[in-house]
């Protein structure tokens, strides 16, 4: 007996301890069949003596475990923080690679001045793309048109997208941007070298450059040519017929120059080459250049007037859509109001990405908001979109309150007959397809996901002074301070 007994209390206490060991069920089994989970998200079930509520399907709690057990699993984690880790640096590492390959594969936008091919985009009409980054969707399933002449607020929370949506335009990774569209994304600061600032800007007019060096090339060699001849009618040992043979050729050759340096003037003055220079001039004085400032080489200046650099050769080039991300980051108040109203005045479309409440009520004509992962466009500036916004989600969250209110009491009417077993097997078919009729008549509706509140707290200072940073001693001696 003693043995039986010693026996007995070791296979409770191994029971105790085992993993193995099941956890008590939440629920009795059903009889017959248990309930299947219908197309409209009801739980049906058929002729049953009785069915088991949707409520009581709760997870069996999980078993005891050793000690030895726990150990374990802190080594398994550990492992599984390790792995993450590693998955989180090669991810990023991927989006760096990716980054640069679209940082290469940008096309080079300068100044077009329209002609033969000059470029006649109006509307753009981008349907149903996708924007990836490191194998993650950003944006799924979007549609967007952008009118010609519209300025555009490119809003959502930070790390949804808006930088990587503006690069796929930049480069023309999206279905619907013409191929003649000229799409310049401001986004990093010009490189430093001996260029000056104001000569950086103009540098992006490449006809008008070209067309002043040939320009140049062509009277340099008008001017030798002539010296030539002079030299050569000094010589009076030359033959006759070499002399007309010289002739000849000279004047051939300065009626190919005079007629190409016609048509150089003409071109030059159909493209305003003359006003290029104060045009550059007053787009960086707006950016706050003094002239002695657009005189300097560009790697004399820091990353930040770098970047105003690029953004007044953005603003010259004047492409057919503009894409600027936080232009006012680097921006004293005096640029940012001339910015201001330089792109109120802006003829074409532009998009700009800027937390500034009071810029985006200024440029802007229509709001595009990015929320999970789709693009909604709303006409007006950031304060219309704000009382639109509120004023729809409202409404939807009203209607689905309602949805899920008539949700309920249909369950509740289902609820009351499942479970009689003679008339379940009657009115099943009748409720299910009444069910159905009546979800479809009221429509779907998501449910209101609202975004992130961070809180921020800043304790108060401890009350005792800490030690002093600077310190000043001053001696007086016969009336002066030392």
């Amino acid at each position: 007996m003693a043995s039986r007994r010693v026996l007995s209390s070791l296979l409770r206490s191994s029971a105790r301890h085992s993993p193995s060991t099941r956890a008590p069920l939440a629920f009795p089994p059903p009889p017959i069949s248990s309930p299947r989970p219908s197309p409209t998200g009801f739980l049906l079930s058929g002729a049953v003596e009785y069915a088991v509520p949707a409520a009581s399907l709760v997870p069996p709690s999980p078993p005891p475990t050793s000690p030895t057990a726990g150990a374990i699993g802190k080594i398994i984690d550990s492992g599984c923080v390790r792995d993450d880790a590693e998955g989180h640096l090669a991810q990023y590492q991927m989006h760096l690679a990716e980054m640069e390959a679209v940082r290469a594969g940008m096309p080079v936008v300068c100044v077009n001045h329209g002609g033969n091919e000059g470029s006649a985009v109006r509307d753009i009409h981008m349907e149903n793309f996708t924007v990836s980054v490191g194998g993650r969707d950003l944006i799924t399933d979007a549609s967007v048109t952008l009118s010609f002449g519209r300025h555009y607020g490119l809003v959502g929370r930070n790390g949804t997208g808006k930088t990587s949506f503006l690069r796929h335009m930049a480069m023309h990774a999206i279905d619907g941007i013409p191929k003649n569209c000229q799409i310049l994304h401001v986004e990093q600061e010009v490189e430093g070298d001996d260029t000056t600032a104001l000569q950086c800007v103009l540098n992006s007019d490449i006809e008008r450059i070209q067309l002043l060096e040939e320009e140049a090339r062509l009277l340099s060699q008008q001017c030798t040519d002539t010296y030539a001849v002079v030299r050569k009618r000094d010589l009076e040992d030359d033959e006759e017929t070499g002399k007309s043979n010289s002739k000849a050729n000279g004047s051939m050759d300065k009626n190919a120059i005079s007629k190409r340096l016609e048509e150089i003037y003409k071109r030059l003055e159909f493209i305003d080459a003359d006003s290029a220079e104060s045009r550059a001039a007053s787009i960086l004085a707006g950016l706050s250049f003094t002239p002695e400032m657009q005189r300097k080489p560009t790697k004399t200046f820091s990353g930040g007037w770098r970047m105003r650099i690029a953004l007044a050769r953005a603003l010259f080039i004047e492409p057919d859509l503009l894409l600027l991300d936080e232009p006012t980051n680097h921006l004293d108040l005096h640029a940012v109001l001339w910015l201001e109203s330089y792109l109120v005045r802006w003829p074409k479309t532009f998009i700009v990405v800027s937390h500034a409440r009071e810029f985006l009520n200024t440029v802007v004509t229509d709001i595009i908001h990015l929320h999970g992962q789709k693009l909604t466009t709303y006409k007006g500036d950031y304060d219309t979109f704000e009382k639109t916004r509120e004023e729809q989600l409202k409404n939807q969250k009203k209607a689905f309150e309602s949805k899920e209110k008539a949700r309920a009491h249909m369950q509740a009417f289902i609820d009351k007959f499942r479970y009689n077993a003679k008339r379940a097997s009657l009115v099943q078919s009748r409720i299910k397809l009444w069910m159905i009729q009546a979800l479809d008549r009221m429509g779907h509706v998501d449910a209101v996901v609202n975004d992130p509140d961070y809180k921020f707290e800043f304790p108060n200072p401890d009350d005792r002074p800490g030690p002093p940073i600077i310190s000043f001693r001053f001696h007086f001696v016969c009336g002066e301070f030392f």
